[in-house]
């Protein structure tokens, strides 16, 4: 087959199908070019999913009648006119396909009125084909409608999905619109009925609330400045944390993208709040100088390239850490509705034998099974094997701790607060210098497999700053020389814990640069360090343990994100005894 030219009407739906997979991406660049427009009002009506009917409406400044023709053709713009204006995008659109690529695909009916013409213009564009310009007249905006999406690319119509599904994704773009712009107005409508409705709002908190649902007091608020950009943004406390990262909106300068490795930031952030496969609603604006981003990287402008990708990321890490800081995040528990579990009563009296202590037991770690003399003269009767009173702490199954406040009853994990501290000590003490370590009077060999073999030179300047020594022996084969004394006062055995280690460095559960997973092996330290649910703790311990909660941070979670303490305020439970 010779090589020829192909026609233009082909050409048109070859890069239509770049910029417009299906009706989300069509409303996409549609609200986009309203938001360049300067509009504070854009309405979206969809019928069936978007493949009968598409319609936006906006009343921004609308495009001069002389112009239609010239906005409806390819690569026809306003944004920019020479290749320096690439580095200087701050436009959402800007390379003049959004309503020549629909007009390929639909058939497309575009209406505006500039502020002071005397009349307006309409062309239909059916194909790719162009019609005439004609008179139109209408408020100042313009209103933009595309019938009968792919009706000429049936293969393309035939993998859209069902019309509920195509309405959920338009839903999900215009709700990115909605929080990347919430000075302007945003208005749903599906098959007729209203989906939602964002009134204009210079109060990007409130716009957060009314979109994710998050009770405004819920968001805490960020701030950043650095000489890579700046930061301004909403999360939602921890408490609010789901699964995977659709509550995750990052805006750059304007525009919605994804990006894993700002993602990633916000997580880092959260370290030892949340558990790792969540991440509560957040918003991020972020204004990075238009030449330090390639936005002209993706056909629908959601992936970016950052020059100064490693700083922002920081910045990000930075700003989510100081707002956890300065937020009370001690979780509320609501009391269940069936407290058929709880089947006994706190005593009448506690013991008041208890000596106060010096917190001195906790210092390298409690025992792992300690032994407590009970109470002389109180009779626990037959509930003594799971529970126990000491000065006002209940001991619940020698896993919980029950605790009185002034408004509030506050169950602990004893092995998630023990672990946080475990964790808070050793990073402590890492970052004063290595650990005290101990040579093990027999070398301990582990068989870790050749490839850990051969990651041991990466990783020994690390391991050799928490205390633990491995030597390879041979093929798959090495050995632990010495292990840290913390470790090894609360009986983690040496072999198993390296084997683990360096078998996550290998599947990549770990990150591939030792020193970004320094955390994450402090968290594998402290859970082995830490008290189990089921230890048995003296009244001495459990004093040292309580005392020690107030003095490190972010107590309320361990470090793997699980909650180490639940209020259950006097108000539910008052609730719960019909006496409110």
């Amino acid at each position: 087959m010779p090589i020829r030219p192909l026609p233009r009407v082909l050409v048109d739906q070859i890069a239509a199908g770049e910029v417009v997979e299906r009706p989300a991406g069509a409303v996409k660049e549609l609200v986009e070019n309203a938001v360049d427009a300067g509009a504070t009002q854009i309405e979206v009506h969809i019928t069936d999913g978007g493949r009968s009917l598409i319609s936006v409406r906006d009343n921004g400044l609308g495009i001069a009648r002389d112009e239609l023709s010239l906005a409806v053709s390819p690569h026809a713009t306003s944004k920019i006119a020479t290749v320096h204006d690439l580095d200087a995008i701050l436009t959402m659109g800007f390379r003049g396909e959004a309503l020549a690529s629909i007009g390929a695909v639909s058939r497309l009916t575009v209406r505006s009125q500039c502020k002071d013409a005397k009349e307006g213009g309409e062309i239909r564009v059916e194909g790719g084909r162009m019609g005439d310009v004609r008179p139109w007249s209408g408020a100042q905006g313009t209103i933009v409608e595309a019938e009968d999406l792919f009706h000429n690319i049936p293969a393309r119509a035939a993998f859209l999905k069902s019309p509920r599904a195509e309405a959920m994704r338009v839903g999900e773009t215009l709700t990115s619109m909605a929080l990347a712009h919430p000075t302007v107005g945003l208005r749903f409508v599906v098959d007729g009925k209203r989906r939602f409705d964002y009134p204009a709002n210079e109060d990007t908190t409130q716009r957060v609330g009314a979109v994710t649902g998050i009770p405004v007091d819920a968001l805490l608020n960020l701030e950043a400045e650095e000489a890579a950009g700046q930061l301004v943004g909403c999360l939602a406390r921890p408490e609010f944390a789901r699964h995977g990262t659709r509550g995750v909106h990052l805006i750059l300068n304007g525009r919605p993208i994804l990006d894993r490795s700002l993602t990633h930031a916000i997580r880092e952030g959260l370290r030892g709040l949340i558990e790792p496969t969540t991440l509560p609603p957040v918003v991020l604006w972020l204004s990075v100088p238009p030449d330090r981003i390639d936005v002209n990287v993706h056909p629908t402008k959601s992936e970016v390239r950052l020059r100064d990708g490693s700083a922002l990321f920081s910045m990000i890490r930075m700003a989510v850490r100081r707002a956890l800081d300065q937020a009370n995040l001690v979780p509320k528990m609501p009391l269940p509705q069936q407290l058929d579990e709880v089947k006994t009563a706190w005593p009448a009296r506690a013991p008041s034998n208890i000596s106060p202590s010096s917190a001195a037991g906790l210092e390298t770690g409690l025992p792992s099974s300690p032994t407590s003399e009970r109470a002389p003269g109180f009779d626990f009767g037959p509930v003594t094997r799971s529970v126990r009173a000491v000065e006002r702490i209940l001991v619940l199954r020698d896993s919980f701790l029950v605790l009185e406040e002034a408004d509030a009853l506050v169950v602990i994990d004893q092995h998630a607060l023990h672990e946080r501290m475990m964790f808070e000590r050793l990073k402590d003490r890492v970052g004063q210098g290595e650990l005290p370590r101990q040579a093990l009077l027999v070398p301990e060999p582990i068989q870790i497999g050749a490839e850990a073999v051969e990651l041991l030179p990466q990783w020994q300047p690390l391991l050799t700053r928490l205390g633990i020594e491995v030597v390879e022996l041979g093929p798959g084969s090495a050995a632990v020389q010495s292990f840290p004394v913390l470790l090894l006062e609360r009986k983690v055995s040496p072999g198993p814990f390296v084997e683990d280690l360096l078998s996550r460095a290998v599947s990549k559960h770990l990150p591939p640069e030792p020193e970004a997973a320094l955390d994450e092996v402090l968290d594998m330290m402290a859970c082995k360090a830490a008290i189990k649910a089921g230890d048995r703790l003296s009244d001495a311990e459990l004093e040292d343990l309580l005392a020690q909660r107030e003095a490190i941070e972010r107590s309320t979670n361990c470090p793997h994100g699980r909650p180490t303490t639940i209020r259950i305020p006097v108000e539910d439970l008052e609730r719960r005894f019909h006496r409110r």
